[in-house]
């Protein structure tokens, strides 16, 4: 989805998963401050649980995300 962009924090909420589609690690320095300001807005997406879809995660993919890399395939 177009407004996904490193989507990250969520609560349950009934049957549906409420998250925020969009962080802002990318768009700050390591104080905390914009790079390029404004921020965008973060916008709060809600997935329905019964319409979940389980993923299992492989070792490689694991294994990448543990060395610090972004998973690839």
């Amino acid at each position: 989805l177009p407004s996904f962009e490193d989507p990250t924090y969520g609560t349950l909420a009934g049957d549906e998963l409420l998250f925020l589609a969009r962080s802002h690690w990318g768009r700050v320095n390591s104080a905390g401050l914009p790079i390029d300001p404004p921020l965008p807005d973060v916008p709060v997406l809600r997935a329905n649980l019964d319409d979940a879809v389980n993923v299992v995660v492989g070792e490689k993919i694991l294994e990448q995300i543990r060395q610090g890399g972004a998973p690839q395939g």
